[in-house]
């Protein structure tokens, strides 16, 4: 059975590492499959140019990403035409940006956009959980709800629309069990590393910490010890679950 990373920046790593040498180290620990995200037209040329089956990658205009050279509705649109896509992200709001109407125009733009050509998204949600309930309410899609971190009670709002959690480092490192708990009832959930983003310095003696794209199996071991999960019970959901955006 396999691990599935349900989000990253492998163009991040790429920078940092040796990227043929920490896919093959993640690789032994039976990380097979990761939905990484470009956030630039830079970002997009590098997934076209280091193709991989086992790499998919979502393409989006993010609420407060403003390096590189951002992408347009216009090159989402293309990238869609040609197939390139597993989904439309990351994509959403953020309380951080105070200009709430335009991110609610280009968020609705863009799922819109993949409603069109049958494609998932790739959310970025802090903060406007109500504004966010209305549009999915209005725009029925299914996606990612990235980096969740949030309330019980999001949890259950939520749970009316077709949305997989995914669990990375900041609520796994909260140790909030109820939350946790409530995600793996709801059934639907990936664990992301959000790697290079998830980096921490490695402990003494160890060179697995070195390589951010192992630590989705430490935070699998975390979930499966804090919720009594079985962690070979977690790996059979989470590689399920995965098959819905690996196709």
């Amino acid at each position: 059975m396999n691990w599935y990373d349900g989000h990253c920046h492998l163009t991040e790593v790429a920078k940092l590492y040796d990227f043929q040498e920490v896919l093959s180290t993640a690789a032994k620990r039976d990380i097979q499959g990761w939905l990484s995200c470009a956030l630039s037209k830079e970002e997009v040329r590098w997934h076209q140019l280091n193709r991989n089956d086992k790499i998919k990658f979502s393409a989006g205009i993010h609420p407060v990403y403003d390096e590189g050279t951002k992408l347009s509705l216009d090159d989402l649109e293309q990238l869609a035409k040609d197939k390139q896509l597993y989904a439309i992200g990351e994509i959403g709001l953020d309380k951080r940006n105070r200009r709430l109407d335009e991110q609610v125009k280009l968020l609705r733009d863009q799922i819109s956009l993949a409603r069109a050509y049958d494609l998932p998204c790739v959310f970025h949600i802090v903060g406007h959980y109500d504004v966010f309930f209305k549009i999915l309410k209005d725009l029925p899609v299914r996606g990612i709800w990235h980096g969740f971190y949030a309330s019980k009670e999001v949890v259950k709002q939520f749970s009316a629309f077709d949305l997989t959690f995914s669990m990375g480092k900041v609520l796994i490192d909260s140790l909030k069990h109820d939350i946790i708990n409530d995600i793996i009832t709801y059934g639907n959930f990936l664990i992301e590393t959000d790697a290079p983003f998830n980096l921490r310095k490695p402990e003494k003696g160890s060179s697995d910490q070195l390589n951010p794209l192992i630590e989705l199996v430490n935070y699998a071991r975390i979930v499966s010890r804090m919720n009594g999960v079985k962690l070979e019970s977690l790996q059979m959901v989470l590689a399920n679950n995965a098959k819905q955006y690996f196709t």
